[in-house]
Protein backbone atom coordinates (compact mmCIF):
# COMPACT_ATOMS: atom_id res chain seq x y z
CA UNK A 1 0.00 0.00 0.00
CA UNK A 2 1.32 3.51 -0.74
CA UNK A 3 0.77 6.54 0.81
CA UNK A 4 -1.06 9.45 -0.59
CA UNK A 5 2.20 11.85 -1.77
CA UNK A 6 3.58 8.40 -2.80
CA UNK A 7 0.45 6.89 -4.78
CA UNK A 8 0.51 9.37 -6.98
CA UNK A 9 3.97 9.21 -8.27
CA UNK A 10 2.89 5.49 -8.51
CA UNK A 11 0.43 6.48 -10.90
CA UNK A 12 1.55 8.83 -12.61
CA UNK A 13 4.97 5.97 -13.52
CA UNK A 14 7.40 8.71 -11.96
CA UNK A 15 7.84 6.63 -8.80
CA UNK A 16 9.75 3.15 -9.74
CA UNK A 17 10.80 1.78 -6.76
CA UNK A 18 9.86 1.09 -3.13
CA UNK A 19 11.39 0.19 0.09
CA UNK A 20 9.88 -1.67 2.34
CA UNK A 21 10.80 -3.53 5.27
CA UNK A 22 12.21 -7.26 5.06
CA UNK A 23 9.08 -9.21 4.10
CA UNK A 24 8.21 -13.07 5.22
CA UNK A 25 7.92 -13.85 1.32
CA UNK A 26 10.96 -12.14 -0.67
CA UNK A 27 9.32 -10.78 -4.33
CA UNK A 28 11.67 -11.99 -6.83
CA UNK A 29 12.49 -10.30 -10.57
CA UNK A 30 9.69 -11.57 -12.80
CA UNK A 31 6.89 -11.03 -10.20
CA UNK A 32 3.76 -9.19 -10.46
CA UNK A 33 3.97 -5.50 -8.65
CA UNK A 34 0.37 -4.66 -7.78
CA UNK A 35 0.39 -1.24 -5.95
CA UNK A 36 -2.42 -0.03 -4.43
CA UNK A 37 -3.35 2.56 -2.03
CA UNK A 38 -6.55 2.85 0.67
CA UNK A 39 -9.58 5.07 -1.06
CA UNK A 40 -10.14 6.35 2.66
CA UNK A 41 -9.11 5.31 6.15
CA UNK A 42 -6.63 2.46 6.47
CA UNK A 43 -7.87 -0.93 6.68
CA UNK A 44 -11.20 0.72 7.29
CA UNK A 45 -11.90 1.02 2.90
CA UNK A 46 -11.83 -0.23 -0.15
CA UNK A 47 -8.50 -0.52 -2.29
CA UNK A 48 -7.56 1.35 -5.24
CA UNK A 49 -5.05 -0.14 -8.06
CA UNK A 50 -2.75 1.97 -9.12
CA UNK A 51 -0.41 0.22 -11.09
CA UNK A 52 0.41 -3.06 -12.27
CA UNK A 53 3.79 -4.02 -13.59
CA UNK A 54 6.73 -6.72 -13.57
CA UNK A 55 9.50 -6.27 -10.46
CA UNK A 56 12.64 -6.15 -12.27
CA UNK A 57 15.13 -6.20 -9.43
CA UNK A 58 14.69 -6.56 -5.88
CA UNK A 59 17.68 -5.23 -3.44
CA UNK A 60 18.93 -5.57 0.13
CA UNK A 61 18.89 -1.68 1.36
CA UNK A 62 20.13 -0.57 5.01
CA UNK A 63 19.12 3.34 5.68
CA UNK A 64 21.33 5.22 8.16
CA UNK A 65 21.12 8.86 9.21
CA UNK A 66 24.58 9.07 7.18
CA UNK A 67 24.47 7.15 4.18
CA UNK A 68 22.48 4.34 2.22
CA UNK A 69 23.89 0.92 1.31
CA UNK A 70 22.30 -1.28 -1.15
CA UNK A 71 23.31 -4.97 -1.53
CA UNK A 72 25.87 -4.25 0.94
CA UNK A 73 27.79 -1.24 -1.20
CA UNK A 74 27.78 2.10 0.42
CA UNK A 75 26.90 4.88 -1.88
CA UNK A 76 27.90 8.18 -2.20
CA UNK A 77 25.90 11.35 -1.32
CA UNK A 78 25.16 11.97 -4.53
CA UNK A 79 24.00 8.43 -5.23
CA UNK A 80 21.88 8.91 -1.76
CA UNK A 81 20.56 12.31 -3.12
CA UNK A 82 19.54 10.06 -6.56
CA UNK A 83 17.78 7.05 -4.87
CA UNK A 84 15.66 9.32 -2.31
CA UNK A 85 14.54 10.88 -5.55
CA UNK A 86 13.59 7.71 -7.43
CA UNK A 87 12.00 6.84 -4.26
CA UNK A 88 9.80 10.12 -3.98
CA UNK A 89 11.92 12.47 -2.20
CA UNK A 90 13.19 15.70 -2.26
CA UNK A 91 16.55 14.37 -1.60
CA UNK A 92 17.97 12.31 1.29
CA UNK A 93 17.70 14.66 4.35
CA UNK A 94 13.86 14.24 3.65
CA UNK A 95 13.98 10.64 3.20
CA UNK A 96 15.80 10.37 6.60
CA UNK A 97 13.59 12.74 8.31
CA UNK A 98 10.44 10.64 6.66
CA UNK A 99 12.30 6.96 7.95
CA UNK A 100 13.23 8.53 10.91
CA UNK A 101 8.90 9.60 11.47
CA UNK A 102 7.98 6.08 10.67
CA UNK A 103 11.04 3.67 12.17
CA UNK A 104 11.58 6.39 15.62
CA UNK A 105 13.04 3.28 17.60
CA UNK A 106 15.77 1.89 15.16
CA UNK A 107 19.13 3.53 14.68
CA UNK A 108 19.06 1.92 11.17
CA UNK A 109 16.66 0.78 8.74
CA UNK A 110 17.05 -3.24 7.18
CA UNK A 111 15.19 -4.30 4.33
CA UNK A 112 14.53 -4.04 0.43
CA UNK A 113 14.27 -2.29 -2.47
CA UNK A 114 11.44 -3.45 -5.03
CA UNK A 115 11.86 -1.86 -9.10
CA UNK A 116 9.65 -2.32 -11.64
CA UNK A 117 8.79 -1.25 -14.95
Amino acid sequence: MFMAPFAEKVAQRVKKQTVRPMPKIMPATGDLMDARKWSGKAYRSKTVKLIESEITRVDKIIILPTGIAINWKHLSFEECQDFAQKDGFDGFAQMIIWFGRCYPKLSFFDGIVIHWK
